[in-house]
């Protein structure tokens, strides 16, 4: 079968720890429904005053906004909604116009998706949220935690730091990069090192070697080991060039495409 390989290089961030967002709370995920439901609270977020827009996947609806005093808020985006992207952009609101530096907001929302097996969809990239019977995916870019957007600089911060529980219905394994893999069909996920998190669930086993992680894959020994040659040479380089030590494990991820042959 035709697979997609998703391979994640860990770096250090060069975003000022002032400005990195925090993300904490919890995700449940049914794989035999495709049912997303989030109850996440953004907080350390940056001082944009007006300037700054709140971007989900267009798939999600969204039950409700809260303030750091838990009140509910209005918000904008519900009717009529601009897209960004794979997302639709959100603000609260305060006396008829934006809140300004709201610093921490809770964020209620859920959505579903389809599940593809034998009718597939016309296309698959990493902005899409795609099941596929076995494994869920949902890669930074397809905008399923909430992302606050730099409307003066026009840039999306997509790199946080997170504390969160996942659980997802049943799956054999639960991968959020910025930490390690762990047994289904729940588990919590940390990351002090802002990084724009994955989501890749499901019924799959992972293998090991020294200098990586291979989740999904089937591989034999040989080629293990093939693999584990090219990291090291790839991490020599990088270790050599951005003079930086490189001891984090490499993340490849095989996950079979929705997208029609």
């Amino acid at each position: 079968m035709r697979k997609i390989a998703f391979f994640i290089l860990s770096l250090i961030s060069g975003i000022a720890s002032a400005q990195i967002p925090h993300l904490n709370g919890q995700v449940d995920i049914d794989m035999k429904t495709g049912q997303i439901t989030c109850d996440f609270t953004l907080s350390k977020i940056p001082n944009l005053g007006k300037d700054y827009q709140i971007v989900l996947n267009k798939g999600f609806n969204i039950k409700a906004i809260k303030d750091a005093n838990n009140n509910t808020l209005k918000y904008s985006g519900f009717y009529g909604g601009a897209m960004r992207g794979e997302g639709l952009t959100y603000a609260p609101i305060f006396k008829d116009s934006t809140m300004v530096n709201p610093k921490r907001l809770h964020i209620l929302y859920t959505g579903a998706f389809p599940i593809y097996t034998d009718t597939l969809n016309f296309i698959d990239f990493k902005g899409l949220i795609a099941f596929n019977g076995k494994t869920m995916r949902a890669a930074d870019q397809s905008k399923w935690y909430p992302i606050i957007y730099d409307v003066k600089k026009d840039r999306l911060i997509e790199q946080i730091t997170f504390n969160i529980q996942v659980s997802a219905k049943g799956a054999k394994t639960i991968f959020v990069n910025g930490d390690l893999p762990q047994s289904g069909p729940a588990g919590r996920f940390k990351s002090d090192i802002a990084i724009a998190p994955m989501l890749f669930v499901g019924d799959y086993g992972v293998q090991k070697t020294d200098g990586a992680l291979f989740l999904n894959t089937n591989m034999n020994q040989r080629q293990l080991s093939v693999f584990e040659q090219n990291i090291a040479e790839m991490k020599a380089y990088f270790s050599k060039n951005l003079k930086i030590p490189y001891n984090t494990k490499n993340v490849f991820i095989e996950h079979e495409p929705v997208e029609k042959i």
